[in-house]
């Protein structure tokens, strides 16, 4: 569309936008994981493995939780 053309040309403005917020917001209590959307299963994949890397990381902090070997 006119509209994607419109906002092609203003790629870099924002990357350069994005970029600034990750910097800016993403913490160690919070952090930004960045998906490269290019490739749905892949991008799939990488929510997949961070957001179960994430539930395994809080319940290792949890007092009663014994890690499985």
């Amino acid at each position: 569309t006119d509209e994607d053309w419109r906002n092609r040309e203003k790629w870099e403005q924002y990357e350069n936008a994005v970029c600034d917020m990750v910097e800016r917001t993403s913490t160690d209590l919070s952090p930004w994981t960045l998906v490269e959307a290019n490739d749905k299963y892949f991008a799939r994949i990488k929510i997949l493995k961070t957001l179960c890397g994430a539930i395994e990381a809080a319940l290792e902090r949890l007092p009663h939780h014994k890690k499985k070997k």
